[in-house]
């Protein structure tokens, strides 16, 4: 049976099998590329649960004296992983959560649902007029923020919070979790993050981002409001 696996996990496993490859070409002593081949097992063990009981035969096999040898290892794992989906949404889940029209919410429950059949994801998010909506699920729980969304201009590299790369400006966005505590009370956060959630979920690589801004309102309101 498969090891099931986030999207994170397996985005990191993509990157760390390049490092094995990049190390490859890159060196060519023999005791370098075994020890970047094992720090890369450690880190793969430390990030994913159960990744030594199915794999550890895989990487003690592959000796890094072949690109052919790395490339058979990434086989043998790739085959033998599957990416956890999202699960699906209904409208009425979102409706409470979600201060838009109610098109658009079903427009978005729609195109959520039919997303996560073909695509592994971390988040979802699409932008509605100048609103971005994003959707979100940690420990099982659904989260969902209505943000401001500006778009910018040039051609300058700017960093995604969430994913870590830089792109060019104009494919990110800054977007902003603002909430209410009363009357004329209000507290903002404000970040950029790629506006093409598919390229951004392809470099993701941890999500205590993504889950400080998704929960922002929730933790300013009990600090604001009382109790921790």
């Amino acid at each position: 049976m498969p090891l099931e696996i986030y999207n994170t996990d397996y985005n990191m496993l993509r990157k760390k099998i390049e490092q094995l490859r990049e190390t490859y070409m890159q060196s060519s002593d023999e005791n370098v590329r075994n020890v970047v081949k094992e720090q890369v097992f450690y880190d793969l063990c430390e990030k994913i649960e159960l990744f030594e009981n199915h794999f550890a035969q895989y990487f003690e096999t592959c000796k890094m004296n072949s690109l052919k040898e790395i490339d058979e290892l990434a086989a043998e794992i790739f085959k033998n992983v599957s990416v956890i989906k999202m699960p699906k949404i209904q409208y009425e889940q979102i409706v409470k959560r979600i201060k838009m029209a109610s098109k658009n919410l079903k427009e978005i429950a729609r195109n959520y649902n039919e997303t996560i059949k073909q695509e592994s994801l971390t988040y979802y998010s699409q932008i509605i007029d100048t609103k971005m909506v994003f959707i979100f699920f940690h420990d099982d729980e659904l989260h969902t923020v209505l943000c401001d969304v500006s778009q910018y201009n040039g051609v300058r590299k700017l960093h995604c919070r969430f994913c870590n790369s830089f792109r060019q400006s104009c494919e990110m966005g800054f977007v902003s979790n603002t909430i209410k505590f009363k009357k004329n009370e209000y507290s903002t956060l404000g970040i950029n993050c790629c506006l093409d959630y598919n390229k951004c979920n392809q470099d993701i690589l941890e999500t205590q981002k993504l889950t400080d801004f998704m929960s922002y309102g929730k933790n300013k309101t009990k600090t604001k409001g009382g109790r921790k």
